[in-house]
C-alpha cells in the first residue's frame, strides 16, 4: 500500500493532516451556518441537498487520511468514520432548526451517510490502486452515478423530520 494514492495523500506530517480535518468540519459548520440567502451552495434544490454528500465525504475522507494510511483496511477506523459522519450530520441538521429560513430533514442525515460511505469505498480503492492509476475510475464513476440519483430522492421526496430535535 505504500505506493497507493491513499499512501502519498496520508506521506504529509500529522498536523497537516489535522489541520485538514480540522477545516474540514469548519467548513461544515460555515455552510449549516448560512441562511438560505447566503447558502455557499448555489444552484437549484436539487444541487443544494446533493452538496450534502460531498461535503460530508470530505469530512470523511479528511477523518480518514488523519488516521493514517493504513485506516481503509480497519473496520473499526470504518465505524468511527461513519460514527463522526452521523454524529456530524444530526448535530448539522440540529443546528439548522436554529438558523431562520432553513429546516431539518432526516433524508440529509442519510445523504451524510452516503457521501461518508462512498467517501470510505474511494479511500479504500485509493488504497490499492498504484499512483499511474492503472486501477482505472469505475469506483469513483459509480459513486457519482449513485449520488446523483439519491439526490433525485432527496429533492423530490416528502420531509422526514427527525426525531428528537424538532421545536
Amino acid at each position: 500500500m505504500s505506493g497507493s494514492l491513499f499512501a502519498a495523500i496520508c506521506g504529509h506530517p500529522w498536523w497537516l493532516r489535522l489541520l485538514g480535518f480540522l477545516a474540514c468540519l469548519g467548513l461544515v459548520a460555515l455552510v449549516s451556518s448560512q441562511a438560505p440567502d447566503g447558502l455557499i451552495v448555489f444552484g437549484t434544490p436539487y444541487l443544494h441537498n446533493l452538496a450534502h454528500a460531498p461535503l460530508f465525504g470530505l469530512l470523511a475522507m479528511s477523518f480518514l487520511v488523519l488516521r493514517g494510511q493504513d485506516s481503509p483496511r480497519r473496520p473499526a477506523v470504518w465505524a468511527a468514520t461513519l460514527a463522526l459522519v452521523l454524529v456530524a450530520g444530526f448535530l448539522d441538521e440540529w443546528h439548522q432548526l436554529s438558523i431562520p429560513g432553513r429546516g431539518s430533514d432526516a433524508k440529509d442525515v442519510v445523504t451524510d451517510l452516503l457521501g461518508g460511505l462512498i467517501s470510505l469505498l474511494v479511500a479504500a480503492w485509493a488504497a490499492r490502486t498504484p499512483l499511474n492509476l492503472r486501477g482505472g475510475l469505475l469506483p469513483v464513476t459509480s459513486a457519482v452515478v449513485v449520488l446523483l440519483l439519491w439526490g433525485l430522492v432527496v429533492t423530490e421526496g416528502p420531509v422526514l423530520p427527525l426525531p428528537f430535535v424538532q421545536p
